[in-house]
C-alpha cells in the first residue's frame, strides 16, 4: 500500500510541476548574479571536462595495464579541444535567444560553449 501511495504522490506532483515550471525558472533567472555565472559555469565546464575525460579514462586503461596508451589518449583530448576552440572563433556563431526571453549569459558567446573540449 506504500509503494502505491509512493508512485501516485510522485506522478502527481510531476504532473503539477510542469504547471510551475515557466513561474520557477523566471523567479530563479531573476536571481542572477552575473559574477556567480560566470564563475560556476567556468567551474562546472572545467571539473567535467578534467574528471570525465582524464581522470575516468586513466583509471580503465591503468586498470586493464595499458599504461603506453594514457600519454596518446591524454594528446587526443588536447588536440581536440585546441581544434574545437579554434573552429569555435573561426565560425564565431552566436547562440538563439532564450525560449524564455532571458539575456544571455556573458560567458557564452559562441554555439559552443567557453570550454567545450
Amino acid at each position: 500500500m506504500k509503494k502505491i501511495f509512493f508512485y501516485a504522490s510522485l506522478i502527481f506532483l510531476t504532473i503539477v510541476s510542469f504547471f510551475f515550471d515557466k513561474d520557477i525558472s523566471l523567479k530563479i533567472a531573476e536571481n542572477r548574479t552575473p559574477f556567480l555565472n560566470g564563475f560556476f559555469a567556468w567551474i562546472a565546464s572545467i571539473f567535467t571536462t578534467i574528471i570525465i575525460m582524464l581522470v575516468i579514462t586513466t583509471i580503465f586503461l591503468l586498470q586493464e595495464k595499458k599504461k603506453t596508451w594514457v600519454p596518446s589518449l591524454w594528446g587526443s583530448f588536447f588536440l581536440t579541444g585546441i581544434v574545437c576552440l579554434i573552429l569555435k572563433f573561426i565560425i564565431g556563431r552566436t547562440r538563439p535567444f532564450l525560449e524564455l526571453g532571458l539575456e544571455k549569459l556573458s560567458h557564452v558567446d559562441y554555439s559552443f560553449s567557453r570550454f567545450n573540449t
